[in-house]
């Protein structure tokens, strides 16, 4: 009875230790339909999390920096744009210009050079997913290799007809 009672106390103790791994410090990326989504241990992070994570990595952080200034450069940019475009429809939309084509034409222009002013924010944000993406691979790269995904080992302690049995399952 001794023995058994020492086997289940050991099984027991050795089973605790086996969820005493760390968790996974690797930065996941997942292909959005706009973009990209960085997680890590599943939950989302975005590129001033991910420049918190990065700060020890003098080439990862400058990385980041420079996604993070271009992303806001691109917020910026379509902002304006898009301040443009939504004050010359609420012009068109109001106001009406009734049968006056001039002031139309006018309307329909700067709504053109809204969205210009939009078409050139783009480049500026895929070249900040570009650097946020290159920034988060060395990242990956540097980090420790060895690390194994954490696996789920049960214990169940199983009474049949014919005597108790001890089951670990993994």
């Amino acid at each position: 009875m001794k023995k058994i009672i020492f086997l289940l106390i050991l099984i027991f103790l050795s089973n605790n230790d086996a969820f005493s791994q760390a968790e996974s410090k690797q930065i996941d990326i997942y292909k959005k339909a706009l973009g990209f989504e960085f997680s890590r241990n599943g939950y989302p992070k975005n590129l001033t999390t991910l420049k918190s994570y990065m700060e020890q990595h003098s080439a990862e952080d400058l990385l980041i920096r420079k996604a993070i200034g271009l992303n806001v450069t691109s917020s910026i940019i379509s902002g304006v744009g898009g301040f443009i475009i939504g004050y010359q429809l609420a012009n068109l939309t109001f106001r009406g210009h009734g049968s006056n084509q001039q002031l139309k034409r006018r309307s329909l222009n700067r709504i053109g050079i809204g969205t210009a002013i939009i078409a050139i924010s783009v480049p500026f944000k895929i070249m900040s997913d570009n650097k946020a993406l290159g920034a988060v691979d060395h990242y990956n790269k540097k980090l420790d290799t060895t690390y194994q995904e954490q696996q789920a080992i049960h214990t169940y302690v199983n009474v049949s007809p014919s005597g108790i049995g001890i089951t670990v399952g993994f």
